[in-house]
């Protein structure tokens, strides 16, 4: 696997071919990497993760605010 990856970052480094790369968890600082690797296709994030984190992210403000009113 390794070594794959090594033969595609050398065509990529020639611009033989344009690199794409998937970055599944939506992290900007990890794309950005890619990016700076040469990749010129990203992918990022899949759907089911960015709705999970919104999802978490709701009920979070939603305990908190009943929080608030418990008090």
């Amino acid at each position: 696997m390794k070594e794959a990856l090594s033969i595609i970052q050398k065509t990529i480094d020639m611009k033989i071919k344009p690199g794409g790369f998937h970055v599944v968890m939506p992290e900007v600082d990890a794309a950005f990497d890619k990016f700076k690797e040469g990749y010129s296709f990203l992918a990022f994030g899949v759907d089911f993760i960015f709705l999970g984190e919104m999802c978490r992210g709701k009920l979070q403000e939603l305990k908190e605010q009943l929080g608030k009113t418990m008090l």
